[in-house]
């Protein structure tokens, strides 16, 4: 099984603010599982996914986060449940489906 852990880029069908925010936030998360696309498996945040700087010992929202898992493929645009509180801390836009929340 081959797990996909380069950062993400430009050209990965993502926005190229999208790719520049991946530089400072990294998605993270306390848990993890594995998700296929075709052939290829990539591990992708199992539950609510957060923001998180490199060496950083926490996240934005302030969750200590120092022994979870970066999802280094996984663009903000793809995560399916967000920590609204990292989005906000980090300046990110809510997605209209969690506005209100």
């Amino acid at each position: 099984m081959a797990v996909v852990t380069r950062p993400l880029q430009q050209g990965d069908g993502v926005t190229a603010a999208t790719a520049a925010t991946t530089r400072t936030w990294q998605v993270t998360a306390p848990h993890r599982r594995v998700s296929w696309a075709g052939r290829e498996a990539f591990e992708v945040p199992f539950g609510t996914a957060h923001l998180r700087r490199l060496n950083a010992a926490s996240t934005a929202c302030g969750a200590p986060a120092l022994t979870w898992p970066i999802f280094w493929g996984l663009s903000l645009e793809q995560v399916t449940r967000p920590c609204l509180p990292c989005l906000r801390a980090a300046g990110q836009p809510v997605p209209p489906i969690h506005q209100g929340r």
